[in-house]
């Protein structure tokens, strides 16, 4: 985020019980980036298209739908993080 982009991981098509795997490993940071996801790479916006007029995802753990194409794109600065000074 400090760099302005957003870092975009898209899954590989592959059954659920991989799909459940692949996640499983994402989890305790042994993911196979090779073999886990078709695309890693920074992007600053990325547009996401389908076949159909919605998407439905999971975004903080709610369920929400969106319309396509969605742009998603990063807004450097724009998070204000407030913490305690460094100690020390």
């Amino acid at each position: 985020l400090d760099d302005g982009l957003l870092s975009v991981y898209a899954v590989a098509a592959v059954s659920r019980s991989a799909l459940v795997a692949a996640a499983l490993r994402t989890l305790v940071a042994r993911q196979r980036m090779h073999r886990d996801f078709a695309l890693d790479r920074p992007a600053r916006t990325v547009v996401v298209a389908g076949p159909g007029k919605r998407l439905e995802m999971a975004l903080d753990g709610e369920r929400v739908t969106f319309d396509l194409p969605l742009t998603i794109r990063i807004c450097p600065g724009a998070l204000k993080v407030v913490a305690p000074a460094a100690s020390g």
